[in-house]
């Protein structure tokens, strides 16, 4: 007894590069190295180019070609393809010589292997190698392997191949070639005295159809196929009911009617019970081929009885099923293609289905009912407003009242189906929405992620009142759901809602921002983090104007969050290394470069390996003008100051580059109040103003974080709560008289504020203008 391989033998020698590994190991005589490295082939050659390809790789496969174990000779054939690649890719004249001339010789014989799996794998490479070979050479090198094939008297398996590879390849090789030379094959194939290789035939005679043209296929391919259809073999009766679809679709509208029609009428009374089973499970799919007014009645009520075959109800017409139960399953192949036959014809004759789509849609069996639920929407499109509302929504209603697993299909396509009904009908539907919410099991969230998926259209199909009394409450209490994918997807349904309801009416535009900052200054971090993810959408679907007036202040709060999390997403979203980019000018926003830097010293590791890993747009984006009160000039020539003039709107003037700056970074809008953490520690605003106050824990942990000092703490709680800066009318004079106190000691106004701020450090002051703007917001 011989024994199998030691470890050692299996052993590989790690010094060797891919190519030098493929080389050694190919040669051995352990068929699983063997194997191993011949499955490395295709990307080892994309790895080391096409001159190792042709000098080191290409010798090899001539001897592997004639490998004992077939394994190897089938993942040979499979990787041939990628090798054909490279060698196309090279684009010289030596890559299509070996693609002709090194690889196409090997793939000849891997095409006549004895193994079928070889034949198949080899069959597959050579049809993606034909596409680069040229036109003048497809005759002389791909369409004389295949004649090869065809012409082989003695295995019959050879001449499947061919049929098979024939069709394949027909609309490569070009109407010319499969006139002359492919046509005369298929159809001597079809006369082939063994079964199987007609039933290949049968089987394959589509694309060689449709590249033939008309002329030919009429003269030539049809009568061929038609004789097929009355083989005497009921195996190749059966493979032309099943090619019946590929074949009409390749013929004119014509000949589909005069010939293809009365052959389908010959299988629905065929002595063979699979071969009538054939031909009901592609009735309507080949229904769909034919034109509308050519679908005679007779035809039609095939179709309509496939509802009842196997229940020996009324309606069952001919031998359709044969009446054998096991024929049930024809219901679910008529409700499959219920929509292609329902748009054939047309709503004109949905007199002629509307009992067959009840006795489908009330079918014992779930599976025919969720079939034909996934694609309600698609037959009320077909059908019209008017006609969907009278004949659909009585089995909307029924389907949503049912089982689990059909009850889906309605929910997954609720918003097509509501937009495919009238206005007024379609709001009358708005609580089968909220429904949907509450009625399902907590468990079951999968449905509320489907209805989450749909919010993005559902903010454009109704009026704008009803999308702010209806679908604005229900995306935000998806944006509170358990399920942190319902939340997720949710998020990216609120920017397009938020400027749906701004084009509709500012005041409701304003309203649901605020119920947004609710999220920013929930007390749990989930919340915060899902208002720092939603920010990521509406940035990108608002204007930027709007975005950093409203949101951006607000969303640079939380850099100086409590939870690692909420400053992690914050960092990857402004450092532009999220799933989700920035616009161009949040990466160069005055407000925003500063406190960039501040997460460098992040006391979480990986918000500052975030930070490190930051990428700058190269061009901002121009927001358009200056403002009135915006900045001129300013830091990294003058794009700091558009988009303070941005955020500013119509604040107040200054003078020089810098003031502009600060100036219209302040005089935005933001939330109405300020985060949580912000208010925790150093005791009321009330009891240190003017003393600057004292910092507890949390609040020593976040100027620890944020650069700011316990003053600068203070003036972020004042300026949020609006107890100090009541007085100053002007915005930009409130910040201005911020600034000068921190520099100058002391400001009427802002009692307790002092210190120097040190050259370019101006991220506590972004933290005060930010804070400064959610209270403006708010008031």
């Amino acid at each position: 007894m011989s024994e199998g391989p030691t470890f050692e033998d299996l052993t590989i020698d790690d010094t060797l590069d891919d190519v030098q590994r493929i080389c050694t190991y190919v040669n051995s005589t352990i068929a699983l190295q063997r194997l191993v490295h011949v499955r490395m082939l295709g990307q080892v050659c994309r790895e080391c180019g096409f001159e190792r390809t042709e000098r080191e790789i290409l010798p090899l496969l001539p001897k592997l070609v004639e490998d004992e174990e077939f394994v190897v000779r089938q993942h040979l054939s499979e990787q041939l393809r990628y090798v054909a690649d490279v060698c196309a890719a090279d684009g010289s004249i030596a890559g299509y010589a070996a693609i002709v001339e090194g690889l196409l010789p090997q793939l000849k014989k891997l095409v006549a292997d004895p193994q079928p799996e070889v034949r198949l794998a080899a069959g597959e490479s050579l049809v993606s190698i034909a596409s680069h070979v040229k036109q003048d050479d497809l005759g002389p090198r791909v369409l004389t392997i295949m004649l090869g094939l065809a012409h082989d008297d003695e295995q019959e398996d050879l001449r499947m191949t061919a049929a098979v590879l024939l069709n394949e390849l027909a609309e490569k090789l070009g109407q010319e070639l499969v006139v002359q030379f492919v046509t005369p094959e298929v159809i001597c194939l079809s006369e082939d005295h063994v079964f199987r290789v007609r039933k290949a035939t049968a089987l394959n005679m589509d694309r060689v159809c449709a590249t033939a043209g008309d002329k030919t296929a009429v003269k030539r391919l049809v009568p061929a196929f038609l004789r097929l259809s009355q083989d005497d073999i009921w195996g190749v009766r059966k493979a032309c009911a099943e090619s019946l679809v590929a074949v009409s679709k390749a013929v004119s509208p014509e000949l589909r009617v005069d010939e293809m029609v009365p052959m389908f009428e010959r299988f629905a009374s065929d002595p063979s019970k699979w071969v009538r089973t054939a031909a009901y499970q592609h009735l309507g799919p080949f229904l769909s081929t034919i034109p509308g007014e050519s679908i005679s009645k007779e035809l039609l009520v095939h179709f309509t009885g496939m509802a009842y075959a196997g229940t020996n109800g009324g309606g069952t017409t001919g031998n359709v099923g044969g009446g054998d139960p096991g024929d049930g399953d024809l219901s679910l192949y008529c409700a499959f293609s219920f929509p292609a036959v329902a748009l054939t014809l047309g709503p004109d004759r949905w007199p002629e289905l509307r009992a067959l789509f009840l006795a489908l849609s009330r079918d014992v069996q779930r599976k025919v009912r969720r079939t034909l639920s996934h694609s309600l929407h698609e037959v009320a499109r077909i059908l019209g407003p008017k006609l969907a509302e009278k004949e659909l929504l009585s089995t909307f209603e029924f389907f949503l009242r049912d089982l689990d697993e059909v009850k889906v299909g309605v929910i997954r396509h609720v918003a097509e189906f509501l937009d495919a009904l009238e206005p007024a009908t379609r709001e009358s539907y708005l609580p089968v929405l909220q429904e949907i919410q509450n009625c399902t099991s907590p468990l079951n969230w999968r449905f509320r992620f489907l209805l989450a998926e749909q919010l993005t259209r559902l903010t454009q199909l109704f009026s704008s009142a009803a999308t702010f009394s209806v679908v604005a409450p229900l995306a935000t209490s998806l944006l509170q759901d358990p399920v942190g994918n319902v939340r997720d997807v949710t998020c990216k349904a609120i920017g397009p809602l938020v400027a749906r309801l701004g084009e509709a009416d500012k005041a409701w535009q304003d309203d649901y921002v605020l119920r947004l900052f609710k999220f920013a200054n929930a007390p749990g971090y989930r919340d915060r983090l899902t208002f720092v993810k939603l920010c990521k959408y509406v940035a990108r679907s608002t204007s930027p104007e709007f975005f950093a007036k409203a949101f951006l202040p607000t969303l640079l709060l939380r850099v100086v969050d409590s939870v690692s999390n909420v400053r992690l997403s914050v960092a990857r979203f402004l450092c532009a290394v999220d799933d989700v980019d920035p616009p161009r000018w949040v990466c160069t926003h005055e407000l925003v470069v500063p406190l960039l830097e501040g997460l460098r010293d992040d006391k979480n590791e990986e918000v500052r390996r975030v930070y490190a890993r930051r990428r700058v747009p190269d061009v901002d984006v121009d927001l358009g003008g200056d403002g009135e009160g915006g900045a001129s000039g300013g830091a990294q020539g003058g794009a700091a100051g558009e988009a303070a003039a941005v955020a500013g709107g119509a604040g107040g003037a200054a003078s020089g580059p810098a003031e502009n700056a600060e100036g219209g970074a302040a005089a935005g809008a933001g939330d109405s109040t300020m985060n949580d953490e912000a208010e925790e520690g150093a005791g009321a605003v009330e009891a240190d103003a003017g003393t600057g106050g004292g910092a507890g824990a949390d609040d020593v942990d976040m100027f620890s974080r944020s650069r700011l000092t316990p003053d600068d703490l203070l003036v972020v709680r004042q300026l949020a709560h609006g107890t100090a800066m009541v007085a100053i009318e002007s915005a930009t004079v409130r910040v201005t008289a911020v600034l000068a106190a921190r520099a100058g000691g002391a400001s009427a106004g802002v009692p307790g504020v002092g210190g120097a701020v040190a050259a370019g450090d101006i991220a506590p002051a972004v933290i005060v203008s930010a804070a400064h703007r959610q209270a403006d917001f708010g008031r």
